[in-house]
Parts: C-alpha cells; structure tokens; sequence
C-alpha cells in the first residue's frame, strides 16, 4: 500500500472512529473514563516514574484529570505539549490545572514558559484507535510520531476506549509502535516489531 493510500484510509477511520467516540452517552463515558483512570493509575504504581509527559483532554477525549491531579500531588513532575508550527512541540511543565492557555486545534497546554528538556518516563499517548500489534492512529498532524521517535526509552502508554481497538491498521514510515494501552477493561502491553 503506497503512502497515499495509506493517507486516504487513516483519513476514513478517524472519521469513523471520532464518530463512535463523540457518540458515547455521558453516563457511560464517565465510568468508562473512571475505569482508565484507575488502569493508568495502577500503570503509575508499577513503573514508579518521575517524570510523565501527557496530553491535557479535550472534547470527547478520555477525562483522565483526576489521575493528573492525583500525579502532581504526589510529586511527579508532568509536561505537557504545546503545538508549535511544522509538526514541532515545546513541552511544559504543569504545576497547577486551573493554570492552561487555549492552543491550536482547540488544544490546552500549560500557562508560562517553564519548558521541560529533560527524558520521561511515562509518555501518556492520545489516539482513535489502535491496533493488536500496538500502533495507533493519531489525529493526523504528525505530531505524536515525531516526538515519540525522539524518546525511544520512555514507556509509551496509549489512552482508549475498549471499542476503539481494531485487527490491524494501515502503517506508514513514521508510525512508532506504543508499548502498551490502559482501556476501561484493563491494560495490555505489546512486543516491539522494529
């Protein structure tokens, strides 16, 4: 399959998967989202990190803050990333969540410019969908690949619904593989094919 046609059928699953995403009932997603929770927090227990790198949901994403909330309380330092142009990211560190600023795509990221170059731990990795073999479809910006690639010691943990999963997904070049997802019926880790 050539890059294109690559492009065209990631193009049709976001559209898919983003639909039964935003279709959940919110009753429903509250304890699915409190099951993550727990999953991610049971993750944080086990691998002990002191630096994680996480996205800050937005719209029909998973609500993890409470497991934000819960990391800065117990002294783990959180970076989050900030959107720049050219598929680039800054990363800043969260010291406080009713401290953000709006960013592109209707993204949040902390307020200041207190930037984090450090490695991480934990990477905490947004997604429509993943597969049995650990890759994951983005929201097409490129932005999650480029960073990843760069942090190939930090554990990278995909964030999703159960129904969110799929057999196989259409793989290009710069797709870099997650070392494990938390879903609201448990967490699975998967086996590098690099």
């Amino acid at each position: 399959m050539s890059e294109v046609d690559i492009s065209h059928h990631k193009k049709q699953l976001r559209t898919i998967f983003l639909s039964r995403r935003n279709d959940l009932a919110p009753e429903q997603k509250a304890e699915m989202d409190r099951r993550i929770c727990e999953g991610i927090w049971k993750k944080i227990e086990a691998l002990q990190p002191r630096v994680i790198h996480t996205f800050l949901p937005i719209n029909s994403e998973i609500n993890f803050y409470p497991v934000i909330k819960r990391s800065i309380a117990a002294g783990i330092t959180i970076v989050c990333p900030r959107a720049l142009p050219n598929r680039r990211m800054s990363h800043l560190v969260l010291r406080d969540l009713s401290a953000t600023t709006p960013g592109v795509m209707g993204t949040i990221y902390p307020s200041g410019e207190n930037e984090y170059l450090g490695t991480y731990d934990l990477i905490l990795v947004p997604g429509l969908a993943y597969d049995q073999r650990g890759h994951r479809l983005g929201y097409g910006g490129g932005y999650y690949d480029a960073f990843l690639k760069n942090h190939p010691d930090a554990f990278k943990l995909g964030l999703f619904y159960a129904f969110q999963a799929c057999d196989k997904l259409p793989i290009g070049m710069h797709d870099v593989q997650l070392d494990g997802v938390v879903t609201e019926v448990g967490e699975r880790g998967f086996t590098s094919t690099a």
